[in-house]
């Protein structure tokens, strides 16, 4: 074999093995298009938790639920959380004096088989569980939290 001849075989192997590592870490990771679908449902996600989380010092407080997401913005200074794509507000409704909802639209599915909802679970919380792409709603109970006093 010729020198340029083995020059040619090794540009083939290697440009061969960065293809392979290339395609490798897309089906790994996903797209960078799927990255940033997820970046925005983990933002939905942590939004929501931020509403459970006024909802459950509101109901400590008061006894009741907030009305709507302006009555916990004057009682816990919520600072409004909006979709990270659309700018609309999440939706928050009272199912029941001691029911409410809060829905958002994801962008991606979240659960088996890519459980990619395992960041959360593992912190401990579970108020929201697997999601499917689309509107997605979780019907909640407040909590007491526990060692907090009323104003």
């Amino acid at each position: 074999m010729t020198r340029d001849g083995s020059v040619r075989l090794l540009v083939l192997a290697v440009s061969t093995a960065v293809a392979a590592a290339v395609v490798a870490g897309l089906i790994v990771v996903g797209s960078p298009g799927e990255a940033r679908l997820q970046k925005l449902d983990r933002k939905r996600v942590s939004d929501l938790y931020s509403i459970i989380d006024a909802v459950n010092l509101y109901w400590t407080r008061q006894r009741s639920l907030p009305p709507d997401l302006d009555a916990l913005a004057v009682e816990t200074f919520f600072d409004e959380e909006r979709d990270p794509e659309t700018a609309s507000p999440y939706v928050y409704r009272v199912l029941d004096s001691d029911r409410y909802e809060v829905c958002a639209t994801f962008s991606t599915g979240c659960g088996p088989p890519q459980d990619r909802c395992w960041d959360w679970r593992h912190s401990g919380r579970a108020e929201i569980d697997a999601h499917g792409a689309g509107e997605q709603c979780f019907s909640l109970t407040p909590r007491v939290i526990e060692g907090h006093r009323r104003p």
